[in-house]
């Protein structure tokens, strides 16, 4: 298992991500509905439904990561490195959840900021996650052959 000896700097980029993440998800969250389109029953059931599937997605990956869960995209030391369950199939399963849920949320509001807030989440996850990948690299033997057989949020992508 990896040791917990990451430097300040980079506790410090850890946790400004966070902080964007979850103000851009709070934002997610709080801004109320709109009246930029039309949610009908139809879209409102299948943003129901992404929620769903993010939920069940994202507990799958938290399960399989056990001790190793933490809220800092960075290696905590406390589990080797998880290829098994939803990680076999893609490196950021948890992350993949979030951008289900996000779009659930954001095709259920009819608020076009949502959209706004929805790129800019996306984009901090793509962005977090390459920097991720530097500290699990740097952490776990063998992660970049992981790399190679795993996508990076969706199957065989990235």
């Amino acid at each position: 298992m990896p040791g917990n000896n990451h430097s300040r700097e980079d506790r410090r980029t850890a946790y400004v991500l966070v902080g964007i993440q979850a103000v851009l998800i709070v934002g997610l969250v709080i801004f109320p509905a709109g009246t930029d389109w039309t949610v009908s029953s139809t879209v409102s059931t299948a943003a129901s439904t992404l929620t769903i599937i993010a939920a069940i997605i994202g507990l799958w990956a938290a399960a399989y990561l056990g001790r190793g869960l933490t809220p800092l995209p960075l290696p905590n030391g406390s589990t080797d490195l998880v290829t098994s369950g939803p990680y076999k199939i893609v490196r950021h399963p948890i992350y993949t959840a979030v951008f289900i849920w996000a779009i659930g949320s954001t095709l259920g509001s009819g608020n076009a900021l949502k959209i706004v807030i929805l790129v800019l989440l996306i984009s901090l996850f793509l962005y977090k996650s390459r920097w991720e990948e530097r500290q699990l690299a740097a952490s776990f033997d063998g992660y970049d052959t992981y790399m190679e057989r795993s996508g990076r949020f969706l199957p065989f992508v990235g």
